[in-house]
């Protein structure tokens, strides 16, 4: 058995997956298989941590059934991370006044990025070039739509932004779900024509968190992107072209999580750009619940293997 096998099952034993988060989804989901064949006694107890998927080894769901401590673990290592650059970002926010409107926002987004990024070594995700898994246990997913929640509220009351007026229900629900079905549409198009290769897919049991995650973590990103960003290019040039600039730059702060974090590339900066279009498009229509909506569907329509 290789060295990676051994290092998985030492983690199954001990119930801790951190060590061993450096290895990718595909990765993990292979020795952990290779694992339960060779040496049933080293795997980890079914009974306790999940079902046996149909081929007999170790499903999705076994991976991301782990004990509570190792989930606390794995967040606590997260947010030690993310600390620093998150106090240093409230410290400027402290500082910056609050008429310099742009130069928050750049110290916003500028720390929305860094612990973006994070998740990654984190080994809370896995991107490939034509499909998004995540990794991280279910109560770390949950924990992780909980922060955002609360980013969310801090950064809406922290910059007094009335996201909410003129907001419409219906309008958003009908749009955000249209602008969700363009942005899979045209992403599964592409991948099925340039012959993008998959993960594999999440176990069904991780469908609803994946979808409150989804849903929670990228309306704090909307709130950035669209609600503060386009919102204020408006101010400066028509609402066309906002949207598009908005979309643009959406696309480029994805440029260190394409090119040097996960070394996927291009197909993560052609999909921001077309979900960053989308989102500006339905925001300009119907507000940032819609745009919200469609962010949130189309991350968790992706996550979820959906195509």
């Amino acid at each position: 058995m290789n060295r990676a096998a051994s290092e998985v099952r030492t983690a199954a034993r001990r119930g801790q997956l951190s060590r061993v988060s450096a290895l990718n989804v595909q990765d993990f989901l292979r020795v952990a298989s290779a694992s339960w064949e060779v040496d049933q006694a080293a795997s980890i107890d079914v009974r306790s941590h999940g079902s046996r998927s149909p081929s007999g080894g170790i499903g999705v769901e076994d991976i991301c059934s782990i004990p509570m401590a190792s989930s606390s673990s794995l967040l606590f290592d997260y947010l030690i991370s993310i600390l620093p650059p998150g106090l240093l970002a409230l410290t400027l926010l402290l500082a910056i006044p609050r008429t310099l409107v742009a130069a928050r926002l750049g110290v916003h987004i500028l720390f929305f990025i860094f612990a973006r990024d994070a998740m990654s070594p984190a080994g809370f995700w896995q991107l490939g070039p034509g499909s998004m898994r995540l990794a991280a246990p279910t109560p770390v997913l949950f924990a992780l739509a909980g922060m955002s929640a609360v980013l969310f509220t801090s950064v809406a009351w922290l910059e007094h932004l009335t996201w909410w007026r003129g907001v419409r229900p219906a309008a958003s629900v009908l749009y955000g779900v249209l602008g969700a079905l363009v942005i899979t549409g045209v992403a599964a198009a592409l991948k099925t024509a340039l012959g993008l290769s998959s993960l594999p897919k999440p176990d069904a049991a991780l469908l609803g968190p994946i979808l409150v995650f989804a849903l929670l973590g990228n309306a704090y990103e909307e709130l950035l992107f669209r609600g503060m960003l386009q919102q204020r290019l408006r101010q400066h040039m028509a609402p066309m072209r906002a949207v598009v600039v908005a979309a643009v730059l959406f696309s480029l702060c994805h440029v260190w999580l394409a090119v040097i974090v996960t070394r996927v590339g291009l197909p993560v900066l052609v999909f921001t750009l077309i979900e960053g279009l989308v989102a500006g498009l339905v925001y300009q229509r119907a507000g940032l619940p819609a745009a919200a909506l469609t962010h949130g569907l189309a991350i968790a329509a992706l996550a979820s293997g959906l195509y």
